[in-house]
């Protein structure tokens, strides 16, 4: 047996899909769902099958088989990787010291290109500061050929 929603009237649905049972509970009442898989889609679904609000006799048994436990672990995995890749951009994504990095805001050096060699916590974002690459290689210039 899978899932009967609300009342005994209602169809049995998702034989073998149910992975496991939640309860989610209010104030006053609680409301009972499962997950179970769904075939066509190949990704987990919440289904809500009970309620304390009002009258239900809903209820549901996990009875997912070997079959459908392979797939979901299988789709498991798959997120994983996806998380474990978006994570690894966004770490490339932050600013750290020595970044060499466009400023893209602000009215008088929009567009220049500098390293980061400040950065300090402001009380909504963080603020950086940016040393000019034109004004170095100025004194690199100046160091190296005395002009």
């Amino acid at each position: 047996m899978a899932l009967q929603r609300y009342n005994l009237e209602n169809p049995i649905e998702y034989e073998g899909l149910v992975l496991s049972l939640r309860e989610k509970n209010g104030y006053h009442d609680s409301d009972f769902y499962a997950i179970v898989w769904d075939s066509e889609s190949q990704t987990p679904k919440t289904v809500y099958y009970h309620t304390t609000r009002g009258y239900s006799l809903g209820w549901a048994n996990v009875d997912a088989t070997e079959e459908t436990k392979k797939a979901f672990d299988k789709w498991k995995k798959q997120k994983q990787k996806r998380k474990a890749e978006i994570n690894k951009l966004k770490k490339e994504l932050v600013v750290r010291k020595n970044n060499v990095v466009e400023i893209f805001r602000g009215r008088k050096r929009k567009g220049e290109i500098g390293t980061v060699f400040w950065i300090g916590k402001g009380a909504y974002i963080d603020y950086v500061r940016v040393s000019d690459h034109k004004k170095i290689q100025q004194k690199i210039d100046k160091i190296a050929y005395g002009n």
